[in-house]
């Protein structure tokens, strides 16, 4: 697991999970390594810590070691900022032996960020 990895699951609340659903929150203080960089004097979260943290949600979930094989129909309608709670809920479903998770981000009420990963099982 990466550092930047690391520093997500650790920003990460405990996984809800029901039967093809799931839930995680997070908070990313100002001082997370993601926001290095992304922007000076006006940090967003990168959209790839958002994939990242949505992956990480989805596969806790499942319970086993899966990999990413597509990220698809993303889309990142608001900008998230440091200290801000990040509400990840997601609905699983198989395709043949592909997983796909539907991912929502919210930050309050509002979306920030929608994608579909599907996941490979074992590699």
């Amino acid at each position: 697991m990466s550092k930047l990895e690391q520093e997500i699951s650790a920003a990460g609340s405990a996984i809800h999970v029901t039967e093809n659903d799931f839930s995680k929150s997070y908070i990313f203080p100002s001082n997370f390594i993601g926001f290095d960089g992304h922007f000076p004097d006006n940090p967003i979260l990168p959209a790839v810590v958002q994939l990242m943290a949505g992956t990480i949600a989805a596969t806790e979930a499942i319970g086993n070691s899966f990999s990413v094989d597509t990220i698809s129909r993303a889309k990142f309608v608001r900008p998230i900022c440091p200290d801000e709670t990040l509400a990840i809920a997601g609905t699983l479903r198989l395709k043949g032996d592909k997983t796909l998770a539907a991912i929502t981000i919210h930050v309050g009420e509002e979306l920030a960020a929608t994608f579909t990963v599907t996941l490979s099982e074992g590699k």
